[in-house]
């Protein structure tokens, strides 16, 4: 009986060794914001991920900030967790070919930085862990990578440095030059682990150029052959087979008795055509020794001997997310369709091209734009001219690009001026967002009127929000909480949205451009509700994602702002108004000197003088008491210099504890109060968020009201807001937003 316990001990420990799931690497990208950030782990066996998580413990934190769940099933292979927003940028990094294609892939939250810890947990247990110990902080693979050395791991919840690459080398990728040249630095797809029983791999990679240097690959057995075996594979990638290069062995190699080897070589095909770098990747598909199991496939380059030549835009674009051939050096002809040249505040530091009509393909995939980055300098171009523009493939977050900026990049322009390409009509609203990807740097013409929905942007960044059919609203403004009625909701929403910008970096950005060319000014306004006819624009995509950069002045229909409020009715004028943190203690919450204190309350005074009310509940007024020098009693007094209107302020006998308070003041002359106020405080845990309510009842006083000696009774709330979050059971996801629990008590 011992021996059998034993044996099924073995066979166990054999089981539980062959298949592993094996933390590899981990990438603080160095592209724009630190992308792409990437965890690689690798699946020795066949493994369910279910249960799996890869956590991310912050800045030597003790707990995990980010979980992200795992799932699918995979066999001898490399996966990845990127962020969903990174995927092209992940693309322009490492390609689609192996284990780097989407079916690898697992979005979720990679953030931080260098000095974070990474653990791979199965059901809460830490299988292996990356970067440090958990709650020790050490910039290990600051802007660089880790990555595990071959045969080692896992490594269960002990940070082992030495079982790991480039640990303390945090300038490996510094600086970035392109997502190419981060993925030829980062050995991503390359480990190899400890062999478990027989196994047959790809190694000792070369790559091949024209005119003759083959390339090659070997099939290598980590034991030798007791027999002929014979091992089959596949080749793929954007190099063509019996295009671009033959393969002598056609697919199968046999390694002979007491051997391990046998080399696969690429003969290459010289042509005369110029063509981008190009790949090949051979996959083990079959071994004649069942004992053997097959290992990942590897990837070779096929490089052009040509000079470069002039590509079409389209074939630079392609039909996904991200150009193919990033890093390479290309040539393009085409007309320049948007100048921004100049930097922050000026322009976007380069201009849009686009192939001239005839030029165009027929796949409605492919984007007949591209951007020309120079940097805000170089060859001055205009919209019009034709122009070869030479320069270097990159992605520049998800915004396909040629840099100009390198060795070997150039401009010249050969007809000041042709015909602009035909505008592309687009029509609102999309059937998906990624519709747009197809449009990336080409002119489009709106077929829609669309309104001002948004001009939040206006100010910092010069970009509006407009949407298609009418402005939008809140999912709840008509409808009860609903998460999957939300969820549709937003999706139509956006759909119907777009950005419209000002072709400008940087911010704060003076005089303000708004679409129909005309600055911003106290009488040329751009109210929400406002109708843009004829929008012409180049589709950009940067800063927040897809947006217009218009190349003609909109026409715009005012939503021209009432001149008087309509007559409703009634005897008193009751009105809530938000100071927007009013404090007479400077440089506080509110303004940061006396210069700024004024310009502040001359607004506020301004719009109380105009509004003429006789009850006012005040928001964001500074809680510093009711005397002279007291916020409150100081804006009352500004009130009746500015227009000699006289209020007085109600006594709250509760104002809380933060730094502002909600207030009513009131017009004695009209209304007088009415007994105590009120003020609720408690229960503690609802206005510790909500700020404490104020309540007073008032009695018209005035002789000539109709209502005279009637009472209204008038309450100040200021609720908490939709940011951040109060926990589960008191957010909410179906429309009202985070907190709504503590609104609701309030």
């Amino acid at each position: 009986m011992r021996l059998l316990l034993t044996l099924l001990a073995c066979a166990g420990s054999l089981s539980l060794f062959s298949q592993n799931v094996i933390l590899t690497g981990v990438l603080d990208g160095t592209g724009s914001g630190g992308t792409p950030r990437a965890v690689e782990i690798y699946v020795q066996g066949t493994v369910d991920l279910s249960g799996y998580t890869i956590n991310r413990y912050a800045n030597g934190s003790s707990s995990a900030g980010d979980v992200n769940a795992l799932s699918g099933t995979f066999t001898d292979t490399y996966v990845y967790l990127i962020n969903s927003s990174q995927d092209a940028d992940f693309t322009a990094a490492f390609g689609t070919a192996g284990s780097f294609g989407p079916a690898n892939r697992i979005t979720g939250a990679v953030f931080g930085s260098g000095d974070d810890v990474f653990t791979l947990e199965n059901n809460g247990t830490v299988v292996d862990i990356a970067g440090e110990t958990i709650g020790v902080r050490n910039n290990t693979y600051n802007d660089s990578y880790i990555y595990r050395n071959d045969g080692t791991g896992p490594d269960g919840n002990t940070w082992t440095p030495g079982n790991w690459m480039n640990v303390g080398n945090n300038d490996a990728l510094i600086p970035f030059t392109s997502f190419a040249d981060l993925g030829a630095a980062v050995p991503f797809g390359t480990y190899q682990p400890a062999a478990v029983g027989p196994t047959v791999t790809v190694t000792d990679l070369v790559n091949a150029a024209e005119p003759a240097t083959d390339g090659s690959f070997t099939i290598r057995l980590n034991q030798a052959a007791t027999s002929a075996t014979t091992v089959t594979y596949s080749l793929s990638g954007t190099a063509i087979l019996g295009t671009d290069y033959t393969d002598a062995s056609a697919g199968s190699v046999t390694i002979a008795s007491g051997q391990t080897d046998a080399t696969v070589t690429i003969e290459v095909i010289d042509d005369n055509d110029s063509e981008p770098t190009e790949t090949i990747t051979l996959e083990l598909l079959s071994v004649s020794d069942a004992t053997f199991a097959l290992g990942a496939a590897r990837t070779i380059d096929l490089l052009d001997d040509e000079p470069v030549g002039v590509f079409p835009i389209h074939s630079i674009q392609g039909n996904g997310t991200a150009s193919t051939l990033v890093g390479q050096t290309v040539s393009i002809s085409g007309v320049v369709v948007g100048d921004f040249q100049g930097g922050s505040g000026v322009g976007l530091n380069g201009f849009f091209v686009q192939e001239e009509d005839a030029d165009a393909d027929t796949d409605p995939l492919t984007s007949e734009g591209i951007w020309v980055f120079d940097n805000g300098s170089g060859t001055a171009v205009a919209e019009g001219n034709l122009v070869t523009v030479t320069g270097d493939v990159s992605e520049f977050g998800d915004l396909t690009q040629l840099d100009v900026t390198g060795t070997g990049g150039s401009v010249v322009i050969n007809n000041p001026s042709v015909p602009l390409p035909t505008a592309t009509g687009l029509d609102l609203p999309l059937a998906q967002e990624a519709d747009l990807e197809r449009y990336e740097g080409m002119r489009i013409t709106l077929l829609d009127d669309v309104y001002v929905t948004s001009n939040f942007g206006l100010a910092r960044f010069g970009e509006v929000e407009v949407s298609e059919g009418e402005r939008l609203i809140q999912f709840t403004e008509c409808n009860d909480s609903d998460p999957a009625g939300l969820a549709a909701y937003n999706l139509q929403q956006d759909l119907r949205r777009l950005i419209i910008d000002d072709g400008r970096s940087g911010d704060n950005n003076f005089p303000l451009t708004l679409p129909d060319g005309t600055d911003l000014t106290p009488t040329n306004t751009l109210r929400a509700g406002t109708v843009l006819r004829n929008v012409v624009a180049i589709v950009d995509e940067r800063f927040t994602g897809y947006r217009l950069q218009p190349v003609e002045d909109a026409v715009t229909v005012e939503n021209a702002r009432p001149a008087a409020a309509p007559n409703v009715g009634g005897n008193l004028t009751v009105v809530g108004m938000n100071v927007l943190n009013y404090f007479t203690t400077l440089n506080s919450r509110g303004a940061d000197n006396a210069t700024e204190f004024d310009r502040q309350e001359a607004k506020i005074v301004a719009a109380i003088c105009e509004l003429d009310a006789d009850i006012i509940g005040l928001v964001e007024i500074e809680n510093n008491g009711y005397g002279a020098n007291g916020a409150l009693q100081t804006l009352i007094d500004a009130i009746a210099a500015e227009c000699g209107t006289q209020y007085s302020f109600v006594t709250s006998p509760n104002t809380g504890t933060d730094q502002i308070q909600v207030a009513l003041i009131y017009k004695s002359s009209v209304v007088m109060e009415s007994g105590t106020a009120a003020a609720l405080s408690t229960p503690n845990n609802v206005f510790s968020s909500n700020r404490v309510p104020l309540a007073q009842t008032f009695e018209v006083v005035d002789a000539g009201n109709p209502a005279v000696g009637k009472e209204i009774t008038v309450c100040v709330n200021h609720w908490k807001s939709k940011g951040g979050s109060c926990g589960a059971g008191d957010d909410d996801n179906g429309g009202a937003g985070s907190c709504n629990g503590t609104r609701l008590a309030a």
